[in-house]
């Protein structure tokens, strides 16, 4: 009995212990500031060349930062002006990690993924499901986002459960999603804003 209980308070110990934070990528450019804000006694970091993105973080830059990451798989994600975006991995089972972006731009180019796993982009208006593509996203305006996909497919619905209709949005182009109401069907993006997105977020 006393073996019993010893196993049950050391297992109850162990569950208090905080898990220890898991690397998610590497801020690998950075122009000329940015944040990393970090739920430990740290608190907000100086995000420089070099410095470790972990699972969890609130990455923010003000109206002259930009940043890029490099995801452990190699992906890249690049943070515009006047953004923040949360990292965020779900339960291994679910096999699913997951971008918030709060408010700004963002540009995401994910490798091909192993079968099964899946990345998803989260805004206030809008759920971005990807496996392996180049795109970027709006949320600059308030209740609206908009998605240009540079290379590869784009699968994007409402945050509503309501609104249960998707569009699937392929290279050249864009889709709108305002709050409570479906995407709007893609329509072509038109070669200069495709240009300036692939230039508007890099540091």
């Amino acid at each position: 009995m006393k073996r019993t209980k010893s196993w049950l308070l050391l297992i109850c110990l162990l569950a208090a212990i905080p898990a220890r934070a898991q690397k998610a990528g590497t801020i690998v450019a950075v122009a000329p500031r940015a944040i990393i804000h970090r739920d430990t006694e740290a608190g907000d970091l100086q995000a420089d060349k070099g410095t470790d993105v972990y699972w969890g973080d609130l990455v923010s830059t003000d109206q002259d930062g930009r940043l890029r990451i490099v995801l452990l798989d190699q992906s890249i994600i690049s943070l515009g002006r006047e953004s923040e975006m949360r990292v965020l991995r779900q339960p291994v089972q679910l096999k699913q990690s997951q971008l918030h972006l709060s408010y700004g731009k963002i540009r995401v180019r994910l490798l091909k993924l192993p079968p099964g796993q899946t990345v998803e982009l989260r805004t206030q208006t809008a759920v971005a499901g990807v496996i392996g593509t180049d795109f970027g996203a709006d949320a600059s305006i308030p209740g609206t986002t908009r998605f240009i996909c540079l290379e590869g497919e784009v699968r994007i619905s409402s945050t509503e459960k309501a609104i249960r209709s998707s569009v699937v949005c392929k290279a050249g182009e864009m889709v709108d999603v305002r709050a409570g109401e479906p995407p709007t069907q893609p329509v072509p993006a038109g070669e200069e804003r495709l240009d300036n997105w692939r230039r508007v977020n890099e540091p």
